[in-house]
């Protein structure tokens, strides 16, 4: 008579449950840190600001004359956002005040 092979090992069985467990919580942790990242992928799915999202509301940026500043400035305006702009170039400021429409 042949003999009877062993069952296969479960998850009930100590090391395989840890490992299960482990090997789990590893996964958790790394699909939470790809979501909540600050990159690309944490923000691709968010969706966009409609044209009316910061209605209502007034931002101070600092550095507006140039660069990411006024960047922002237009973004926040486009967004429906008011504007207090702040520079250390005067000249410059102005230029970007006039860009922005007033």
């Amino acid at each position: 008579m042949a003999a009877v092979p062993p069952p296969p090992p479960t998850l009930t069985d100590g090391a395989i449950a840890v490992a299960a467990l482990a090997a789990a919580a590893w996964a958790v942790r790394r699909l939470w840190t790809l979501l909540t990242a600050d990159s690309d992928v944490a923000t691709a799915h968010t969706p966009p600001a409609g044209p009316t999202a910061l209605s209502g509301t007034v931002v101070w940026i600092t550095g507006a004359s140039s660069g990411i500043g006024a960047a922002t400035a237009a973004a926040v305006v486009a967004a429906g956002g008011r504007v207090v702009l702040t520079a250390r170039r005067a000249a410059l400021l102005e230029a970007a005040v006039e860009r922005l429409g007033g």
